[in-house]
């Protein structure tokens, strides 16, 4: 389900807040959908075009995300502490 599946009152409202017509707007969703569809349709094949990666590429990929959530946590309790919060 999309947004031009709604009812139409919901478009309408849709439409109004944009300053828009209707018809105007939803020929603006449909592109912008069809866009998004191209647009993920040629990540995929980019994607499917790469070899998987290697175990230490796995390997390193786990390490780094490991130091970001470490920093991550840090972060957060060091701005805990300096709002005084426990």
């Amino acid at each position: 389900m999309n947004v031009l599946d709604l009812p139409e009152s919901r478009q309408r409202a849709f439409a109004a807040e944009e300053g828009l017509s209707l018809e105007a707007w939803r020929e603006g969703v449909a592109r912008r959908l069809k866009e998004t569809d191209e647009f993920l349709a040629r990540i995929d094949a980019e994607a499917a075009k790469r070899p998987p990666p290697t175990p230490e590429q796995i390997e390193a990929a786990r390490r780094f995300q490991a130091r970001v959530d470490s920093e991550q946590l840090t972060n957060a309790v060091l701005n805990r502490r300096a709002r005084g919060d426990k």
